[in-house]
């Protein structure tokens, strides 16, 4: 494992990881409550609990945590498949990859993808993985080749190849979990040190993702958390989902019945597809992106929200102008963006710089950090519109409130 990446977390959270009440979490975060007495009725029908515990998991500690992974997958699964299908409002299968070889791609890639997730089932996985492994070969191949330039070109189009279906896989992913078998403070602090490195990972692949959730499994003691850019909360107490199984239940349904807002999406910016001229959601749109050369966070079109005169008009991004700080987390994470207008897309007039950054704010003294929008005012009174630094700015609104996580975004 890098230290590196694990400073980084460290760093990150170094006075900004809480605890909270498990039932005042649950409440809060996982608010739309499924019909858990009739999903769990419906999975004792079936076997999948025998009243004491959960069937296919098993009964003591294995050698291994990776062990806990497949039936953990099995048992999730089912409870999606238990629900009433106008109950979820969010798709998600959970993947069980504890078993795939980790190769070192560029930068280490593939080693900080998490043994479980759950995603959008749109897109292939498996397929994704298959295709990620065989990229890896060829640049191997390539490496070993004699160093001529037409191999490292070979090398750079492979790599670009393999940076863009990491990317892929990365964009469909909701939540992310960690399992482990002791059930010691030791243990807990070394799995949730390394699902942040992983929310980490989710924050920095997806443009359009203000938090993420996921939890901690210590054999069978569950811990929920919340990452976002201010920090990170857990659970206090761990829920046992074998004792209190229509909790887990709740918890596992009730991912599934979230918007994906409440997931932590910001549905404020989509996925723009010239070739079928549809607007999609990141995660639903994925699957259509794989194959095209240089898809990515980076090298797609988003289609994004902004609030000019109390009306929304729709950009459309052309390109990256400044991506150097989106890699932060605890911090501002500013990506800049050349765009034009949605509705002039096959006509454009102009180009625009649109900047989206995460901004400190204090709701006790909401003037302690004026937004870069109302510093500009200020510059440039007086001036006409096309002199002017910014022609709009706001704070971003999701489901009608300010997205506001102890911080807020702007746009």
């Amino acid at each position: 494992m890098s230290k590196v990446k694990l400073d980084d977390v460290e760093r990150d959270i170094r006075k900004t990881l809480f605890t909270a009440d498990t039932e005042a979490f649950l409440d809060m975060i996982i608010p739309g409550i499924p019909p858990t007495d009739e999903i769990f009725d419906n999975l004792r029908y079936h076997g999948k609990h025998d009243g004491t515990r959960w069937a296919e998991y098993p009964a003591n500690p294995p050698s291994s945590g990776k062990l806990l992974y497949e039936p953990f997958a099995t048992i999730s699964n089912a409870i999606i498949d238990a629900m009433p299908e106008e109950e979820i409002q969010t798709k998600m299968v959970y993947i069980d990859r504890h078993n795939r070889s980790q190769e070192n791609i560029e930068n280490d890639i593939a080693e900080w993808r998490p043994d479980g997730a759950g995603a959008q089932p749109d897109l292939d996985l498996q397929e994704v993985e298959k295709k990620l492994m065989e990229q890896w070969g060829r640049i191997r191949t390539h490496r070993d080749a004699v160093e001529t330039e037409e191999v490292l070109e070979k090398i750079s189009k492979e790599r670009k190849r393999v940076v863009g279906l990491y990317q892929l896989w990365w964009m469909c992913i909701h939540i992310v979990y960690v399992i482990k078998v002791e059930k010691t403070e030791e243990e807990r602090y070394s799995a949730i040190t390394l699902l942040l490195v992983y929310m980490r990972q989710v924050l920095i692949e997806q443009l359009d993702r203000r938090f993420v959730l996921g939890f901690v499994l210590l054999f069978d003691e569950l811990t929920l958390v919340l990452c976002d850019r201010s920090g990170v909360i857990m659970t206090s107490t761990p829920i046992d989902i074998h004792s209190e199984p229509k909790k887990f239940v709740r918890i596992i349904a009730g991912l599934s019945s979230m918007s994906p807002a409440q997931l932590g999406w910001d549905t404020t910016m989509k996925i723009y597809l010239p070739l079928s001229n549809t607007i999609e959601l990141s995660y639903k749109a994925v699957h259509r992106l794989e194959g095209v050369d240089g898809a990515g966070r980076y090298n797609i079109h988003w289609i994004i929200d902004v609030v000019n005169k109390g009306k929304v008009e729709q950009y459309v991004t052309v390109s990256v102008i400044s991506a150097i700080r989106s890699v932060e987390v605890c911090d501002r994470a500013t990506v800049v963006y050349e765009v034009i207008k949605y509705d002039e897309k096959d006509d454009p007039k102009q180009t625009y710089a649109l900047k989206r950054y995460w901004r400190p704010i204090r709701t006790d003294d909401p003037e302690l950090y004026p937004t870069e929008g109302e510093i500009y005012e200020i510059l440039d009174d007086g001036l006409d519109l096309e002199f002017k630094h910014a022609i709009a700015y706001h704070d971003i609104e999701i489901d009608g409130q300010v997205d506001n996580w102890f911080r807020s975004e702007e746009t």
